[in-house]
């Protein structure tokens, strides 16, 4: 069974891996040359593997979101948000048509003209380049899926039966239940 088992565990944080490095390393650039910076690459959703017939299926479901800014030649800050609504191959085969929306082009530290230059240039060309990335991270985390794995570190059962006792020992119980309200400072 491998509903939320260690490999397909394993398998969604390599395919989140995968998809954020290749938007990190994807070649995203403004109207006059200039890097768009990825403030962080957020992706929400899962990946799981199937089996069907003994070979193992890898699907994935994502929603990405991409904080970016802009530093112009014209020392202005152009700062927003590129989303990818649905990045996913659960409907058979690679992901093929990404929609790829920029909802916010902040102009807090740039001519509101400026702002919407870039919001239309990112809808039309960085867009494209964002496709191009995640198509390709598509087919490594396909791979990903039906390879290999990574196992975790090697598990040190004396240390976790050493730990255990010495829980034991102190009354606590093996995981931590948070603070009751009652003991809350206020």
């Amino acid at each position: 069974r491998l509903s939320g088992g260690a490999l397909e565990q394993r398998f969604d944080l390599a395919a989140k891996a995968i998809i954020r490095r290749r938007l990190q390393e994807a070649p995203l650039r403004a109207p006059a040359g200039e890097t768009i910076e990825l403030d962080e690459v957020n992706i929400q959703g899962e990946a799981i593997l199937h089996v069907r017939q003994g070979k193992r299926v890898p699907y994935f479901d994502y929603k990405v979101d991409l904080p970016f800014r802009i530093r112009l030649n014209t020392g202005e800050l152009v700062t927003g948000q590129i989303e990818v609504p649905e990045f996913t191959n659960s409907y058979g085969g690679a992901a093929g048509d990404v929609e790829v929306r920029v909802p916010t082009v902040r102009d807090w530290h740039c001519a509101p003209a400026t702002a919407r230059n870039a919001r239309s240039f990112l809808a039309r060309e960085t867009a494209q380049a964002i496709r191009e990335a995640l198509r390709a991270s598509a087919e490594s985390v396909q791979a990903a899926g039906l390879g290999d794995l990574p196992a975790p570190g090697p598990v040190d059962l004396r240390r976790l039966q050493e730990a255990s006792l010495a829980d034991k020992l102190r009354g606590e119980p093996p995981f931590n239940r948070g603070v009751p309200v009652e003991l809350r400072a206020a």
